[in-house]
C-alpha cells in the first residue's frame, strides 16, 4: 500500500482492440491536472491522481470485547474464550494470497469446460467446504495490503498497511504461532513466496515495515526475544538468508543468517535433493527442525515449475504435516501449520490469468488433500481464507454480437505465467515476439501489441501486465487493477468446531478463532516482546519508535512491483 498526502501513479494503458479494430497506446501522464483523451471509444477519462483517504476510526471497534483499534497491549483476545465442546489438537490454516471468489469461478469454469463430463455442477474442493466469507479491511485503509491482513490473522487486532505483527505504535503484539508454540505445539510455516514475504512474517517475526526483509530474515531464524519459534519453515526467500559476500544474496549486509539458523537448530536444505532426502517426513532428519529454501527469491508459479528443481506445495504440505505428527507422538498438544498458496497474488497483480488459475488448482488440489487429512484425524481442524482479493477479476464482457460471454478455453492454451516469458523475452536476442505471445496462448498478436513489446523488452514488469491484458481482452475477462481490492473473501472450513465459523466475519476474528481454538495466551506472548530488557532489539530490529498511530515518521512510497521478485 502507497501511503501519503497525495498518491500519484502512472501506469501504461496499452492498445485495446474492440469490435475487430485496433486503437493505439493511449499517452502516460505523470502528474497532475487534467487526464489525457482517450482514443478509445466509450471510455471514461484515466484518472491519474487522487489523495489517500483513511478508513474512519470506529467508536465502538472490532469484535469482543470492543478494543481499542490496533493497540496490542488491550486489543487482543483474551485466554478463555469460547471453542466448542472439545479443542482440536492440530490446527491447520491456509492462505491463498490474493484469492477472490472471481477467482474460483475462473478456475471452476475452467476444469468444466476441460472436463465436460464432470458436468456443469462439478464443484472444485475448495467450493465444498465453503462456510462463510471475511472482511478484510486494514486499520488504515478499506483495502488491505498482505502485511496487515496477515497480521489479523496472527495478532487478532487491526493494524496498518505495512504492519509485520505490530500494532498501529509499532509495539509487537503475540502471534498465534508463537502463542502455540509457547503453549507446547509445534509449528510451521510453509509457502511458495520468499519465507521472508508478508504473510510468513507476520506470523513468526515483528517489524513496523514489510519491506525489511533482511531483518525479517534475522527473527524467522530464532532472533527475537522468544528465541526460535517455527520448527518447520520451506518456501522461497534464500537470498535473504545469505551474507553479501555471497552470490545471489539479497543482504544488505555480511550477516550469514543460515549460520545462525543451524545455530538456532535448524537443519538447512536448499535444493530439490535435500529435500526429497526428508522422504516426506519419514527420515530421521525430518523429525528435527529444518528449514528449506529452494528459490533465491519466490519459488515458481506452478505452471512454470520444473519438478526435478523444486518441489510442490501440496508436497512441501504434506511432507511437514508428517514431520509434525513425528514430532509431537504421544504428546497432548499437536501443531499448528500455517501454509500459503502465495503465488495466486502475484500473477492477480500481473493479470496473468494463466499463472492465476493454475495455482489456483494446485491450491485446490492442496485443500482436497487437507480435507482428506482432516477425515481421517478428527481432531484436527482447518482454515482456509485468503488476505484479500488481487486484481479486482470479472469474468465476462460482451462480444462483437452484443452478447454476454467469456472464454474459459483461451485458458487452455497457456504455457508459462507471464513473468516467465516477460523475463525469457527481456533475455532473448529475437525481434519478433510473436512466439512469446504464442507460449500465452495468443497465436494473433496484432501490430499495436507487437510494437508495445518491442517497447517494453527492458522493463518485465509491464511486460507482464501487457502479455497478461493482451489475453485478457481475447478471453473477455477484466482485470480492474494490478493491486488489491476491498471485496470480501470467502472462508473454508472443515474439521472440529468448523461450524462455528459460519457466516460473516472481521479479518480479526478469524485470529480470534484459533486463539480460542487452541486455548492461547495472545497478551502473555505480547507482554514478554515489550519487556523493557527489550528495548534495544525493539528500537533496532522492530523500528518501533518508526511508527504512531500507523503513520510512519519517513514518508515514503513503496514501489510498484514489491509483490515480485525485485
Amino acid at each position: 500500500m502507497l501511503k501519503s498526502a497525495a498518491i500519484l501513479i502512472s501506469l501504461p494503458i496499452f492498445a485495446q482492440t474492440v469490435a475487430g479494430a485496433v486503437y493505439p497506446r493511449q499517452a502516460t501522464s505523470t502528474g497532475t491536472g487534467s487526464a489525457p483523451a482517450t482514443t478509445c471509444p466509450n471510455s471514461y477519462p484515466l484518472q491519474t491522481s487522487w489523495k489517500f483517504i483513511p478508513a474512519p476510526r470506529n467508536s465502538v471497534d472490532f469484535g469482543p470485547p470492543n478494543p481499542p483499534q490496533g493497540k496490542a497491549a488491550n486489543g487482543q483476545p483474551k485466554p478463555g474464550g469460547q471453542y466448542g465442546s472439545q479443542r482440536p489438537r492440530n490446527l491447520i490454516l491456509i492462505i491463498p494470497d490474493g484469492f477472490g471468489p472471481a477467482s474460483e469461478t475462473l478456475a471452476r469454469d475452467y476444469v468444466q469446460w476441460k472436463n465436460t463430463e464432470k458436468g456443469w455442477n462439478y464443484e472444485l474442493p475448495a467450493d465444498q467446504l465453503l462456510v462463510g466469507t471475511v472482511r478484510t479491511r486494514a486499520s488504515d485503509s478499506y483495502v488491505t495490503d498482505s502485511a496487515a491482513g496477515a497480521t489479523a490473522y496472527s495478532c487478532a487486532i487491526k493494524s496498518y498497511n505495512g504492519a509485520i505483527a505490530v500494532d498501529e505504535d509499532g509495539n509487537p503484539c503475540g502471534t498465534v504461532l508463537e502463542a502455540a508454540k509457547a503453549a507446547g505445539f509445534k509449528t510451521g510455516l510453509v509457502v511458495t513466496s520468499r519465507i521472508t514475504h508478508a504473510t510468513p512474517a507476520a506470523f513468526a517475526s515483528h517489524i513496523y515495515d514489510r519491506d525489511a526483509e533482511d531483518k525479517i530474515a534475522v527473527q524467522l531464524a530464532g532472533g527475537t526475544p522468544l528465541g526460535r519459534v517455527v520448527d518447520i519453515m520451506l518456501g522461497g526467500g534464500l537470498g535473504f538468508f545469505l551474507p553479501n559476500s555471497t552470490t545471489g544474496s539479497s543482504r544488505k549486509d555480511n550477516i550469514d543468517v543460515l549460520q545462525q539458523a543451524r545455530n538456532n537448530g535448524f537443519t538447512v536444505l536448499s535444493n530439490r535433493t535435500a529435500f526429497d532426502a526428508l522422504q516426506g517426513g519419514n527420515a530421521p532428519t525430518a523429525g528435527k527442525p529444518y528449514l528449506g529454501l529452494f528459490a533465491r527469491s519466490h519459488m515458481s508459479f506452478e505452471i512454470d515449475r520444473v519438478a526435478a528443481e523444486q518441489p510442490s506445495l501440496l508436497e512441501m504440505t504434506k511432507t511437514s504435516i508428517r514431520s509434525l505428527e513425528r514430532m509431537t507422538k504421544g504428546q497432548q498438544k499437536g501443531f499448528f501449520l500455517m501454509v500459503e498458496a502465495s503465488r495466486i497474488d502475484h500473477a492477480g497483480h500481473s493479470n496473468d490469468a494463466i499463472g492465476h488459475v493454475h495455482d489456483i488448482l494446485h491450491f485446490n488440489e492442496v485443500v482436497g488433500y487437507l480435507k482428506s487429512y482432516v477425515d481421517q484425524h478428527p481432531d484436527t481442524t482447518f482454515i482456509g481464507v485468503a488476505d484479500h482479493e488481487t486484481g479486482g477479476l470479472t469474468l465476462g464482457g460482451i462480444n462483437e454480437l452484443g452478447e454476454y460471454q467469456w472464454n474459459p478455453e483461451a485458458l487452455d492454451k497457456g504455457r508459462h505465467s507471464c513473468e516467465y516469458l516477460a523475463a525469457a523475452w527481456k533475455a532473448s536476442n529475437s525481434t519478433d515476439p510473436t512466439e512469446i505471445f504464442a507460449q500465452y496462448g495468443i497465436t494473433d498478436a496484432n501490430a499495436t501489441e507487437i510494437s508495445v513489446a518491442l517497447e517494453l523488452r527492458g522493463n518485465t514488469v509491464e511486460m507482464e501486465h501487457h502479455i497478461g491484458q493482451s489475453f485478457s481482452r481475447r478471453a473477455l475477462l477484466k482485470w480492474t487493477t494490478g493491486g488489491h481490492s476491498a471485496v470480501d473473501v470467502n472462508l473454508i472450513a472443515h474439521g472440529r468446531n468448523s461450524g462455528r465459523l459460519r457466516g460473516n466475519y472481521d479479518n480479526t476474528e478469524v485470529g480470534q478463532f484459533i486463539t480460542d481454538q487452541l486455548g492461547l495466551d495472545l497478551p502473555a506472548i505480547t507482554s514478554k516482546l515489550n519487556n523493557p530488557k527489550n528495548e534495544k532489539w525493539l528500537i533496532e530490529q522492530v523500528g518501533r519508535d518508526s511508527i504512531e498511530n500507523g503513520v510512519r515518521n519517513t514518508k515514503r512510497k513503496r514501489s510498484l512491483d514489491h509483490h515480485h521478485c525485485h
